[in-house]
């Protein structure tokens, strides 16, 4: 488990961690491929399973939010693959998830073959906040990949600004850890 190398926390404020727990490589990108476009749920919650065994005894009773998809691509796939590795998790700590709290209501392309600035432009602005009643309990922010984190920084952003003070980010992969010199 490390922090990802494209994580600042300098321009991140509100981010207080980023824990990535394998490195983005031909396997990951497989499963993450198959849970993504093949309709296979049942990857994500064994990504999530595995991630709990780990991470279990890291943080006191967090609320796990899955970054969401928009309905549209939600109805599309079948299934949100962050909510699905988000059960996985929380069949193993028992912790609990809300996918409510936080909404995405602009559709958007995907961000595959986008660099880093238009990442954050695709992403600027898509989620809305609703208001929770516990602004103090540490929020796990659950997606699969973070590759430039523009997706995590925009939701950790509206949650910051909803009032909620102890955000971190919790993805199953990343391609390249602090420190990593590839």
């Amino acid at each position: 488990m490390e922090s990802p190398g494209a994580f600042d926390p300098e321009t991140t404020p509100f981010i207080k961690e980023v824990v990535s727990f394998l490195l983005f490589n031909k396997s990951i990108k497989d499963l993450v491929h198959a849970l993504k476009y093949k309709n296979m749920p049942w990857v994500g919650e064994f990504m999530g399973e595995w991630m709990g065994i780990f991470i279990q005894n890291k943080f006191d009773n967090p609320l796990i939010i899955p970054v969401p998809l928009h309905k549209v691509k939600k109805r599309e796939r079948g299934y949100n693959q962050s909510e699905r590795i988000a059960a996985g998790l929380v069949k193993v700590t028992n912790w609990e998830m809300d996918e409510e709290i936080l909404l995405r209501t602009i559709y958007t392309q995907t961000q595959t073959k986008m660099n880093k600035e238009e990442r954050m432009e695709n992403m600027e602005s898509v989620f809305i906040c609703s208001p929770g009643e516990d602004k103090e309990r540490t929020i796990l922010l659950l997606d699969d990949i973070y590759t430039t984190g523009s997706t995590v920084i925009s939701a950790a952003k509206i949650l910051s600004e909803a009032g909620y003070v102890d955000i971190r980010v919790v993805t199953v992969a990343t391609p390249l850890f602090m420190g990593d010199q590839r």
